[in-house]
């Protein structure tokens, strides 16, 4: 072995090997990924009796219908929600004008008071 390893000349570096070497390398597993993909693919989807295909066309058929179930079925309560909306802000709009205008006299009024927030920090201020 050692008379082996004797006869072979030393490695040689070349510049920009390593480089296209990790290259070539990340493409190769990039490829053989794609290539692992699309034989899943192919695998999971025909069959010599299309069995594969007719599966997930029914899947595919079958989910549709599930979620045009759940449309139909979300109809009511979102009529309800539309329909409880609309009266709440109807209520509002009915008793909001009578708030603002209450809120309005009382600003008034406090504004031709004297200010007792200065006393009011005076007495809880205290030890």
């Amino acid at each position: 072995m050692d008379q082996i390893n004797d006869d072979l000349s030393p490695l040689k570096r070349t510049p920009g090997l390593d480089s296209e070497l990790d290259r070539l390398q990340t493409l190769l597993d990039r490829l053989t990924l794609e290539y692992k993909l699309k034989k899943d693919a192919k695998d999971n989807s025909v069959t010599p009796d299309n069995t594969g295909s007719l599966t997930g066309i029914k899947d595919a058929y079958d989910e549709s219908t599930d979620a045009a179930k759940k449309v139909e079925a979300s109809k009511k309560p979102l009529k309800e929600s539309a329909d409880t909306r609309k009266e709440t802000m109807d209520l509002q709009n009915e008793v909001q004008p009578d708030n603002i205008r209450d809120l309005d006299k009382l600003n008034q009024n406090m504004a031709s008071k004297p200010n007792l927030t200065p006393v009011a920090k005076q007495v809880t201020d205290r030890p």
